[in-house]
């Protein structure tokens, strides 16, 4: 009969093999929307690239319908939550939330480019859109940053 610390021993090496490697573990990132107030945003780095993570009220969302009415989505898995790169793609300042007299959007610092609360390149001398950093939602609390 074995002892628990025989049974663990021997059973030790099936159960870590059972988990991610250091590889697989360094391009993923767990966030819990929990740190989140109810139109509040994080900034949080994954592989070297700031990402924002922040709540859309529903007065944003239905601008951005306005803004854009073919696109339902607003480039969010779940449109209440958006997570996009804040590296500008015209010079890799990273972008803020500001409000303005046209409502919230994402600027850049550096070119002043701007950009709709779903990442879309709205003016400047940006040429594309924010990239959204491949993710997905691993319940109502948690996102996993890195994994699609």
């Amino acid at each position: 009969m074995l002892s628990a610390g025989g049974l663990l021993a021997t059973l030790w090496p099936l159960l870590s093999a059972m988990q991610p490697d250091a590889e697989t573990q360094a391009r993923q990132q767990i966030f819990s929307t929990g740190r989140l107030a109810e139109t509040g945003q994080a900034q949080l780095t994954f592989q070297g690239t700031p990402v924002l993570i922040f709540r859309r009220s529903p007065a944003e969302l239905e601008a951005l319908t306005k803004a854009a009415p073919a696109d339902p989505s607003h480039r969010a898995q779940r449109p209440g939550i958006m997570v996009v790169s804040a590296r500008c793609p015209s010079d890799a300042c990273t972008v803020v939330r500001n409000e303005g007299y046209t409502g919230t959007f994402l600027r850049c610092p550096c070119c002043a480019s701007t950009f709709d609360l779903a990442g879309r390149r709205t003016a400047g001398r940006a040429q594309r859109d924010l990239d959204i950093p491949p993710y997905r939602f691993l319940s109502d609390f948690e996102i996993e940053i890195g994994q699609r």
